[in-house]
């Protein structure tokens, strides 16, 4: 649960969570800079240019999603093991609206 405070907390824009800040790229990269760990959202693909960013600006990624794969990875037949440079957590142990995450903290 202090796992998932600490994302919430460095990735999300809901009022009750963070307070709001002025949005820009610059911010958005000096996040990523600073955090140790990076949340990757379920996208519309099962690849989002997201997950290289964060690796890209020094963030361990934090997969959000049951269908999001690395290219060149173990999950499509790569070399590259997956779980070896990022975290993978189940949909299912995310899944929750925004008034579930003002209500908990």
């Amino acid at each position: 649960v202090d796992v998932m405070k600490f994302l919430m907390q460095n990735s999300t824009r809901l009022v009750c969570v963070v307070p709001p800040v002025r949005s820009n790229q610059a911010e958005r990269e000096h996040g990523f800079r600073v955090a140790k760990f990076c949340p990757i959202p379920i996208g519309e693909s099962p690849s989002s240019k997201r997950m290289y960013d964060v690796l890209n600006l020094g963030c361990i990624p934090v997969v959000l999603s049951d269908d999001l794969v690395w290219a060149f990875s173990d999950q499509t037949g790569g070399p590259l093991k997956h779980n070896s440079f990022s975290l993978q957590i189940p949909q299912n142990v995310v899944h929750f609206t925004a008034e579930q995450v003002c209500i908990s903290f």
